[in-house]
């Protein structure tokens, strides 16, 4: 004779063993989407840093300066005119003359499990953010 479940009773192991392949399904369809998130979130952080630092570049220009130096020191002179370094990426002036194209500069932004993104104000790529190095033609 059965009788029917109280209050008082659990669940059975397969009903629990159900729940879980259930839950591990779902997390398995859910990591992958994350992870490719995280790889959006990194690259949308560079091209919003690499825009600011063309910003605070035209400014200098704008200003009757020069281009900020290649290099550490490019970093401080574009933070004199308001850019601020965002979290997890990292900021390069590669080319403060751009020589070949009659001046101009090329910013590298770099971000873990991202690839290199790069911009420059001549070129044939000018002011658009690419994946590939700044050419002065």
């Amino acid at each position: 004779m059965r009788r029917d479940r109280g209050p008082e009773d659990g669940f059975t192991l397969i009903e629990l063993m159900t729940v879980m392949v259930i839950i591990g399904i779902l997390a398995g369809m859910a990591f992958p989407a994350l992870a490719s998130q995280k790889t959006k979130a990194r690259v949308a952080a560079m091209k919003s840093s690499l825009h600011a630092a063309g910003l605070a570049e035209e400014t200098l220009v704008a200003q009757g300066l020069s281009f900020a130096p290649a290099g550490p020191a490019g970093l401080a002179v574009l933070a004199s005119q308001g850019f601020n370094e965002t979290d997890g990426v990292t900021l390069t002036v590669v080319d403060d003359r751009m020589d070949a194209n009659g001046g101009g500069y090329c910013l590298r932004a770099e971000a873990g499990g991202a690839d290199d993104l790069y911009m420059a104000s001549t070129g044939p790529n000018a002011n658009r953010i690419t994946p590939s190095a700044c050419v002065a033609s």
